[in-house]
């Protein structure tokens, strides 16, 4: 990691990016979308005709060598409203940043190390369009699969526990109860029993020989995972609609030989009605 970024093509080799390269990686979540819950219907009823995903935040740790070096760099971000187009070399990606706050200010040995939280408003890159999934070579199929897509052929390994929590038993929605002060006990009404949605959590690994590859992997997820209607997760035979919740990144890990490695976790509402054998 070189610790080198530009912002409007202009470097500040007196200022390093220490750490936060996880939080661009990171996928954004989905904006909230009409829903009901009907008591009576099995899992919950989404309009997904047009899902949309939320900006996000990146949180990056700076080392400047001077007090004069951290000053010149905040007066340059917070130009132009504090909106800046930032280029970070170790991942070869550009950003618009909108700068939000500073924190963590610490000093030692008269250098400057502090935190910038930025947002970043577009979930995707400016220009970006879609490109299919390039499979890394020795990568076995995962029990897993999206919209008929093993998760292998995005590089993505899916980790130990994760089948067994994909596979468990959905719980029954509650009862509509009639309760009076003046009848003993509760009436409930008679009706078939409904399932609950599950929001399932499922950890994975993605690994890429190349960083192009890994980005290239990493949109196309992102775009698919965010693309009209509920997706259809199998797994082990079994098939059920689920709706892309949010995404967790735990590590990145940016190799010397140029491979890449990113472990993160996928949540999703994973629906009871549909779960049907796969024929």
């Amino acid at each position: 990691m070189t610790g080198l970024f530009t912002i409007n093509n202009i470097t500040n080799r007196q200022t390093k990016l220490i750490s936060g390269l996880s939080n661009f990686v990171n996928l954004p979540s989905l904006k909230n979308v009409y829903s009901n819950d009907w008591w009576e219907h099995e899992g919950k009823e989404y309009d997904l005709t047009a899902p949309a995903l939320n900006g996000y935040t990146v949180d990056l740790q700076f080392l400047s060598m001077s007090l004069a070096d951290q000053r010149a760099l905040i007066i340059d971000i917070k130009q132009n409203g504090g909106t800046r187009r930032f280029h970070i070399r170790d991942i070869v990606r550009t950003y618009n940043m909108r700068f939000m706050s500073m924190t963590d200010n610490k000093i030692q040995d008269d250098m400057y190390l502090y935190t910038l939280r930025f947002a970043i408003d577009n979930p995707y890159q400016d220009d970006y369009t879609y490109t299919a999934p390039v499979r890394p070579e020795g990568v076995a199929n995962s029990y897993l699969s999206m919209d008929g897509v093993n998760f292998a052929d995005y590089g993505i390994y899916t980790l130990a526990g994760t089948k067994a929590d994909t596979l468990q038993e959905f719980s029954a929605k509650e009862w509509l109860m009639q309760d009076d002060l003046l009848m003993n006990g509760y009436t409930a009404l008679n009706a078939p029993e409904a399932r609950q949605e599950r929001t399932q959590s499922i950890d994975m690994l993605m690994v890429n020989s190349t960083l192009s590859d890994f980005w290239v992997n990493r949109d196309a997820l992102l775009h698919n995972l965010a693309k009209p209607n509920a997706r259809n997760l199998t797994c082990a035979n079994m098939s059920a609609e689920a709706i892309y919740k949010d995404c967790k990144t735990s590590k990145l890990l940016l190799k010397d030989n140029g491979e890449v490695a990113w472990k993160f976790s996928l949540t999703f509402n994973v629906q009871p009605a549909y779960i049907s054998p796969v024929s």
